[in-house]
């Protein structure tokens, strides 16, 4: 049986949220493996699907990474760290490099003017920072919303009419139709924004949105992704210490392992010969990401993990198709059938802290 999903630790940023105030790539060509994964029509969303790019066209997540980059001194006993953390959660000596489809990664949904509006209140057992509360009024909600799987209940809400970006955190719709959360926030002029939710907004540990680093379906359809990919990781450095552009942070680091910091940025290096590599497809659209636009952690999990968006906001799950695997786990660490190599977690680079401020 393949690990368990990635689980986002939301205790950290639960404490944070609740506190009181005080340029585009060319596609790859089609590699071996996943079958037909890839084919076929692009999959239906139930609602206009929610632009490729939410934020300013400067914004970090859209800017390509330079042919060298410079690499930070610990980096090597970093990502040797990361991978010993990822083998806890696979099997016996196989990291666990994940992609949330279901659980523990939200549906990005469209609004519009015929959705109703409501303020968004802290859900039982939670308590809001005054500031989130007042981004989370005025909110349209679908009535037909259906947050994730798991116990995060994410979803992330796009208004093109008003310009408005959202994430949530335990989202929860009441019997009387009203919506409750655990955390969240909006970001007001979201295409003309860096990218990037102000203190203590927002869902992930380090306050990045999920619209800016999630794996499209569409994106796994084509076979190329031009943004920055968010990866979330077991252990970080421990908050409050974090990078640019996080602007907080939920790390722990019980082990005493060499650990990344939140925020901060890897990437496969530029001169690596990916074909060299038998990657299951989806394996190598995520791989040639890292390669030119970099990773960012954004959150703490179980696991290495990648969001794809929910497939709760389609007509039907289209990742069987697109993974041509049984779960995301199996999709990077190659479908279980000896024939394609695990995502090379082993050749990624940790760039310096504040790298690209």
């Amino acid at each position: 049986m393949p690990p368990r999903a990635a689980l986002t630790v939301g205790l950290t940023l639960a404490a944070l949220l609740c506190a009181p105030l005080g340029a585009c790539s060319s596609g790859p060509t089609t590699t071996e493996g996943s079958g037909s994964a890839g084919a076929g029509p692009a999959p239906a969303a139930r609602r206009t699907p929610v632009p490729q790019r939410v934020f300013a066209a400067s914004s970090f997540w859209y800017t390509p990474l330079p042919a060298s980059t410079p690499t930070a001194a610990d980096s090597a006993a970093i990502v040797r760290d990361l991978r010993v953390a990822a083998v806890e959660h696979g099997r016996p000596g196989l990291p666990n490099v994940t992609l949330n489809t279901h659980d523990y990664t939200p549906p990005l949904v469209t609004t519009t003017a015929n959705d109703p509006v409501h303020d968004v209140r802290a859900a039982p057992g939670c308590r809001l920072d005054p500031r989130v509360v007042s981004s989370l009024r005025g909110l349209r909600i679908p009535d037909d919303l259906r947050p994730a799987g798991g116990s995060d209940h994410e979803a992330a809400l796009h208004d093109p009419a008003t310009d408005r970006y959202t994430d949530l955190w335990r989202l929860s719709r009441g019997q009387d139709g009203t919506w409750t959360a655990c955390g969240g926030g909006s970001i007001r002029g979201a295409s003309r924004s860096d990218g990037v939710f102000p203190f203590p907004l927002g869902t992930t540990a380090t306050g990045l949105p999920f619209a800016g680093g999630l794996v499209r379906a569409e994106e796994l359809r084509r076979g190329h992704i031009d943004h920055v990919v968010g990866v979330a990781v077991p252990y970080a450095a421990p908050a409050p210490t974090h990078s640019w552009p996080a602007v907080r942070s939920d790390g722990r680091n019980p082990r005493g392992l060499s650990v990344l910091r939140q925020g901060q940025r890897l990437r496969l290096p530029a001169d690596l010969d990916l074909d060299s590599l038998r990657l299951t497809r989806t394996a190598r659209t995520i791989a040639r990401a890292a390669q030119e636009f970099g990773l960012v952690v954004w959150d703490t999990s179980g696991a290495v993990s990648f969001r794809a968006e929910n497939a709760s906001a389609f007509t039907a799950d289209p990742y069987p198709r697109l993974l041509g695997a049984d779960s995301g786990w199996e999709s990077l660490n190659g479908s279980g059938d000896g024939q394609h190599e695990p995502f090379p977690i082993d050749r990624l680079e940790v760039l310096p802290v504040d790298y690209g401020r």
